[in-house]
């Protein structure tokens, strides 16, 4: 009898532990790779969820990991903060790139507005030593690699007071130089099979452009 529900209890440790690797990807990325970023190796790997999830979903049904303030990782920030503003600067143990591989794919993104339109990551008055031109290109790379993901960037301005207008304007004109067709632009809540390979802007400042410019997040 004994010898039975050892046996069992064996058999149900084997399942869950199988059941929990089979969610992760396989790790492609060398740790070589991942300190290029300044990061530790990273615990997983979990690039294509999105990818076992129906296309009839609509984003607001699918419970999405999310990244607050996700430019201030540690790394990127380390030479721009100082002690002790670091514990309420710094948010991530890891950067915008591994943070994708994560699985992460909802990013608040905090844009300071430059005087002749150019958008850097900031929280606060703290630079983060990366640009909006970044986060794009490395969505963009990103979805190239993974067109089954979609990849969702709440854009509000930080730590700037240019009107909504000039600000709108400013991020826009970023877009169009990556390519429109990255973006899904439309004002409504899309389905995932409308989005995967794109990504999704999120705004929280109004739309004085006339045009469409994706969803506004109260």
């Amino acid at each position: 009898m004994k010898k039975s529900l050892f046996i069992i209890r064996f058999l149900i440790i084997f399942i869950i532990l199988f059941s929990l690797n089979s969610c992760k990807d396989d790790v492609v990325t060398t740790p070589e790779e991942e300190a290029l970023l300044g990061d530790s190796s990273l615990p997983y790997h979990w690039k294509t969820w999105m990818g076992h999830i129906p296309d009839s979903l609509y984003l607001s049904q699918i419970t999405i990991l999310g990244s607050h303030d996700a430019g201030a990782d540690k790394s990127s920030a380390k030479d721009e903060v100082g002690w002790p503003e670091w514990h309420y600067v710094i948010c991530h143990d890891f950067h915008f790139k591994n943070q994708l591989k994560l699985g992460v794919r909802w990013f608040d993104i905090r844009l300071y507005y430059h005087d002749g339109g150019a958008l850097s990551i900031h929280h606060g008055t703290y630079y983060l030593n990366k640009n909006f031109d970044d986060i794009l290109r490395w969505s963009i790379d990103f979805l190239q690699d993974y067109p089954q993901e979609t990849v969702i960037l709440m854009l509000k301005q930080e730590h700037s007071n240019e009107s909504a207008a000039e600000f709108g304007r400013a991020v826009y004109h970023k877009m169009e130089n990556h390519g429109l067709s990255h973006f899904y632009l439309d004002y409504k809540v899309p389905t995932l099979g409308e989005v995967r390979g794109k990504i999704v802007i999120v705004r929280k400042f109004d739309n004085q452009l006339g045009k469409d410019f994706g969803v506004y997040f109260y």
